[in-house]
């Protein structure tokens, strides 16, 4: 895989993050891969696809929370040692406006990871129900057999 490769892939399928570290496998937000030097159009499953774009927002949920919580430890030591020494520079206004954004990125990704469990829910449930209705209808054939056979047996 060359760099203009993983960029023309990339242009294609949007965001991605990276699967393990250093391992060059990474999921795109729009159900693509990249694993080792193979690259994989989103899945045409509607159920691996919904999987895959969860694995997104799960692993992206993830990296955003440990950055958020970096950023904002980091500001509050801004804050406290500006408090303390005079010399030491406040921090901007931009700092707030910075977690406040950051805060909307994880609640909308805790938010798209609700709708993926409620469709992959959804989707089970509807597979249940088929596989359900099947073995109704089976059973439905094997009474009606039975009871043909049944009525030809006469004295």
């Amino acid at each position: 895989m060359t760099p203009l490769q993983f960029d023309d892939f990339a242009k294609q399928h949007g965001e991605c993050i990276s699967v393990a570290t250093g391992s060059g496998d990474f999921v795109f937000v729009d159900g693509a891969r990249i694993v080792g030097h193979q690259f994989h159009d989103p899945p045409s499953d509607p159920v691996e696809l919904l999987r895959t774009r969860k694995e997104f927002a799960v692993r992206k949920l993830a990296s955003e929370q440990v950055q958020f919580a970096k950023y904002k430890q980091d500001v509050i030591r801004q804050a406290e040692s500006a408090m303390k020494f005079k010399y030491v520079p406040a921090p901007g206004d931009s700092s707030l406006e910075d977690l406040r954004r950051g805060k909307a990125r994880i609640l909308a990704l805790r938010e798209t990871i609700s709708d993926i469990d409620a469709a992959l829910s959804e989707t089970r449930e509807a597979e249940m129900e088929r596989e359900r209705q099947a073995e109704e209808s089976q059973r439905q054939m094997k009474i009606s057999a039975y009871l043909s056979e049944l009525k030809t047996i006469d004295v």
